[in-house]
């Protein structure tokens, strides 16, 4: 199941105005006031052919369903909706709010309004759903926000797991790293007994991996800096900065987790601002209104043509272009001049 938050700065790129209208435009402005929110596309998710996403607008949230070759369709209307996962008939999302959150499902034919399935007392985010499972992490407040700076004081960092079952359970948990925050970070996929993490911190991105059983994480890499991550044919690739640019350039390097265990450079010289994504043809980096072909041995980036701003993901086998108010599949789309 692919499942992409996208919050800023969380997704690397602006993401997806909407048009707000005529009668909002219409509308003038007086001196000093806020203007309107305006609608965001706030998480996509595929599976098994389907699509789902949620457009926001505010704290006002909307969730559509569709699927590669249809337009969307509205399925549910809410408040504070972050994330959303599709797993056989049913879209689990989860809801934030200030004290906590929930997670609630929604069966995906019908018209059954969605059900709180559970209560989460820390702030929850990064839903992931895989064979039947759930995932996402979970970051409480510090004991004692003055000494937040002491592990055993400070903020917690939670990986959870619900169960086919129902059963809730802990998978992981640490100290949260500084500056961390719900939002900046994702699981990136689950593999081979493991599920990898990828975090953001102040100091820059931590790549993990958690065994699906509980225990100790372990630490891949850590880059400085915001990067992203993708699993492409059971095989970790993240960016990192440049071996050959300046580093104050931006330009990113693209690396990968060999067999034993141990990090490579496969490509570099990538525009510092984009995101890696994984389909059937192949993967792709998205960076600076550009579209690159990344070699899967030691070898350079190929441009392949220029697309419109947004983020590019995968649904698990075509690629994704999130610019605009709804998903659209990017070979669909005409090369921008």
């Amino acid at each position: 199941m692919i499942s992409r938050t996208l919050l800023s700065p969380r997704f690397l790129l602006p993401v997806l105005f909407a048009p707000l209208g005529l009668a909002v435009f219409a509308r003038a402005q007086a001196p000093g006031s806020t203007p309107p929110p305006k609608p965001e596309l706030r998480a996509f998710a595929a599976a098994e052919g389907r699509w789902a996403w949620i457009k926001a607008t505010g704290d006002q949230s909307e969730l559509f369903l569709g699927a590669p070759s249809t337009s969307g369709r509205s399925r549910a209307k809410g408040s504070g909706w972050t994330e959303a996962a599709l797993d056989g008939s049913t879209v689990w999302m989860l809801a934030r709010n200030s004290r906590g959150g929930t997670l609630m499902s929604l069966p995906i034919e019908g018209e059954t309004p969605p059900a709180e399935v559970l209560q989460i007392e820390d702030q929850p985010g990064a839903l992931l759903a895989h064979d039947g499972q759930l995932y996402w992490l979970e970051l409480s407040q510090a004991a004692d926000p003055g000494l937040a700076f002491v592990p055993p004081l400070g903020a917690r960092l939670r990986l959870r797991c619900r169960e086919a079952s129902g059963t809730v359970r802990t998978l992981m948990e640490r100290p949260a790293v500084d500056g961390a925050a719900l939002g900046t970070g994702d699981l990136v996929a689950v593999a081979g007994g493991q599920l990898y993490l990828r975090l953001h911190s102040a100091s820059g991105t931590e790549l993990l991996t958690v065994p699906l059983a509980g225990g100790a994480a372990t630490r891949i890499a850590g880059e400085s800096g915001r990067h992203d991550a993708v699993l492409s044919n059971g095989v970790l690739y993240w960016t990192a900065p440049s071996e050959e640019a300046m580093p104050e350039s931006g330009i990113r390097s693209l690396r990968r987790l060999k067999a034993e265990g141990v990090p490579e450079t496969v490509a570099d010289w990538l525009p510092g601002l984009g995101n890696l994504a994984a389909a059937d043809e192949g993967l792709r980096f998205a960076g600076a209104g550009d579209l690159y072909s990344l070699p899967d041995r030691l070898g350079s980036p190929t441009f392949l043509r220029k697309i419109d701003w947004g983020s590019v993901v995968s649904d698990g086998h075509s690629l994704v272009i999130l610019g605009t108010d709804q998903p659209q599949l990017l070979s669909a789309r005409s090369p921008r001049p």
